[in-house]
Formats: structure tokens, sequence, C-alpha cells
């Protein structure tokens, strides 16, 4: 069972939990979470570990090398059954949204699912869109928070800096894990442009969300 757990990186998709309340409170909810919110969040856990464990699927060469403690390379979960896993983490999180929150917030739901599963299959490997893709779901929880209260105009200088933030800390992590994404012919900017050039482009962004913020 602590496989299962951690295969979810629990950490990530509390934060992103986090996030969603943080949005409701900004939009006007009431400081302490009313059950929409609640809902909202619980919505939002799942989805992000859905999309962590389908990520973990297709990364699974590539983490024997960078990565070999992790559950699937380590061999604690199976393929198939981490597989299945992925999709009771996104039909339940979509349909809490569906019969809970409004129908935004559901369509948003299915959007951030189609979107976590494309980055994981396809877009992590064309530099920069993944980058992207990963940035604007993680911005996207503030948002949520919003759309669930039902005003989400306030929140999108708070997303704005959000995304800029998390592309410096995605390029970051390009050079962290070069050698198995080289191994596996995925293309990063470490990998195209050098260690010494991603880590100015990541600068960049980093202190742009800081001038924002």
């Amino acid at each position: 069972m602590p496989a299962y757990f951690t295969i979810l990186r629990p950490s990530n998709a509390i934060m992103s939990a986090i996030a969603v309340y943080v949005g409701a409170v900004v939009a006007g909810a009431a400081f302490v979470p009313q059950m929409s919110t609640l809902i909202g969040m619980l919505v939002v856990f799942l989805i992000s570990g859905g999309g962590m464990v389908v990520n973990d699927i297709k990364d699974a060469e590539i983490d024997k090398i960078n990565k070999p403690k992790r559950p699937i390379p380590s061999g604690k979960i199976s393929k198939k059954a981490a597989g299945i896993y992925a999709v009771l983490m996104f039909v339940v999180g979509n349909f809490l949204a569906f019969y809970y929150l409004n129908e935004l917030a559901l369509y948003v739901s299915v959007f951030a699912s189609l979107l976590l599963i494309a980055y994981a299959v396809l877009l992590k490997r064309v530099i920069m869109v993944g980058h992207i893709s990963v940035s604007l779901l993680v911005a996207l929880t503030f948002i949520y928070g919003g759309v669930i209260v039902g005003d989400y105009s306030k929140l999108f200088v708070l997303a704005g800096l959000t995304f800029l933030a998390n592309m410096g800390r995605e390029i970051y992590k390009t050079i962290d894990d070069v050698m198995g994404d080289k191994s596996q012919n995925v293309r990063t900017l470490a990998l195209k442009y050098g260690v010494l050039k991603t880590k100015i482009i990541a600068h960049i962004f980093v202190i742009a969300a800081v001038i924002i913020s």
C-alpha cells in the first residue's frame, strides 16, 4: 500500500489541493472551507495523482536510471496495476466534479485530465511544450478554486506568477535528468543547449515571477 500512495507524489498532490483552497479564498470563499471547496480540493488531488501515475508509467525506463527507487522501476507496482490505478483516479475525480461541482468545474477537470495524459504520452518530449503544459496545470489549480466559487477574475495575476515560477522549476529539472533523458532520446533544453544556457533561461522565468509578485 505505501507504494500506491507514494506513486501519487502526495506532496505535489497536496500542494495542488491547497492551491485550490487558496484560490477559493482569494475569490471570496470563507476561510473555513465549505463542502464545495473540500470537494474541489479532493478532485484536484485525485486528478493530479492520476497524472503522476501515468507519467511514471511512461517514464519507467528513464526512471531506471534517474530514479530507480520509484514504485514502477523498483518492481513494487507493475505497469498494468499502475494503469488501472490511474484510470480509477481520473474517473473518481471527474465523477466528483460532475456530481458535486458546477458545469465549468467539470469541464476544467476533464481538460486537466486529458492534458496530463497528453503530457505524459507526447508533450513532455517536445521542447518547451511539456514545460508549458505542466506550468499551465499548476497555475490552473488556483483558477479552479475561483471556478468553484463562481468568480475567478481575481486570480489571473496569481496564476500568472505561478506559471512563470513553475516554468523555471521545470527547466531546472531537465538539468537533473540529463542522463536518463539522453538514454531515451528525450529532447530537452539541457540536452539541446547545454546546462549553462538552460540555467539562464530558467533564471529569466523565475525573475519574471518575482517581479510580478
